[in-house]
């Protein structure tokens, strides 16, 4: 879920797809949260981007968890939700984790955006010179290399040692318990 404010993008791997997680995760979850912080929530919803199949499957999303159509121009549907009923809903986010396999892989996928990013600094400051622009694009990708392996570890150690913390609290609360 990317949050942009006035709008929501989503992407649901495809294994996980048709399976009803965004649409609970959205009613649950993502709309509660956004509530403490706005009225209402847009949504917009690009089928010549996206194509049709997953325009349909979108729009469907959209409409079981309250959104309502605004307006369609051309291909792109734009969608709003009032969130006001949402405000007063507690919140209960578990966060499922992720393997070493899956970071792997996100860790490749960040390294072809990084040298993307890369190539992209490169190419327009042998063509246009170094200017501010070029200096603030080589800073970003200085950042993201640090973000594509360090951090990346790093965050899955923190989730796996602050699970591990929780379990052991739960289980010395059952154990005073008993």
């Amino acid at each position: 879920m990317y949050d942009m404010i006035g709008d929501l993008h989503w992407y649901v791997e495809p294994r996980s797809r048709k399976k009803g997680y965004l649409g609970r995760a959205l009613s649950h979850a993502i709309l509660p949260h956004l509530a403490r912080s706005r009225r209402k929530q847009e949504i917009s919803i690009d089928e010549e981007n996206i194509g049709e199949e997953n325009y349909n499957d979108s729009l469907n999303v959209a409409m079981g968890a309250g959104f309502r159509i605004k307006r369609t121009p051309q291909q792109r549907t734009i969608c709003v939700q009032d969130l006001k009923p949402y405000k007063t809903l507690p919140l209960e986010i578990t966060h499922v984790g992720m393997d070493r396999e899956r970071l792997a892989e996100l860790k490749r996928d960040m390294s072809e955006v990084v040298g993307k990013l890369w190539c992209i600094q490169a190419e327009v400051e042998m063509k246009l010179g170094k200017t501010y622009y070029t200096r603030q694009l080589q800073g970003f990708v200085n950042d993201l290399k640090k973000y594509r392996t360090l951090k990346m570890e790093d965050a899955l150690i923190y989730f796996e040692d602050s699970q591990a913390r929780r379990k052991s609290a739960i289980k010395r609360e059952t154990n005073n318990l008993s």
